[in-house]
């Protein structure tokens, strides 16, 4: 089954935000096609939260993709693969998976679109 994180991009969190306020039927359809929901925090944060702005960021995320999708997920995947900043923490002990991937695709590394497409 493949797992789809929807409230996370690699370009910008709040554009997947307002794509899925303004088309949650496309939101339907991953549902619908069988996808997998993942949560994956609201703003994406990197820094240590203590136990309110972890649990704010992953409930007011879970709220989200039930009232768009209609689907409760037990399956978090934490930003930048962090496991020591609380939010896996608050994850774990409330009873989701939490996953990691398997590869790497390094396109962090990748010179900006700015220094390609000139």
């Amino acid at each position: 089954m493949q797992l789809l994180y929807l409230l996370h991009s690699l370009t910008a969190e709040d554009e997947i935000r307002m794509k899925l306020k303004v088309s949650p039927q496309i939101a339907k359809l991953e549902v619908a096609d069988g996808h997998a929901i993942g949560n994956h925090t609201w703003y994406h944060w990197y820094r240590h939260m203590n136990l309110s702005v972890a649990a704010r960021e992953i409930e007011s995320t879970a709220t989200a993709i039930y009232q768009i999708m209609g689907v409760k997920t037990f399956l978090f995947r934490p930003p930048y693969g962090i496991l020591n900043n609380g939010v896996a923490d608050y994850a774990q002990k409330n009873n989701y998976a939490v996953l990691m991937w398997s590869d790497d695709s390094i396109n962090y590394r990748r010179p900006p679109v700015s220094k390609t497409c000139q």
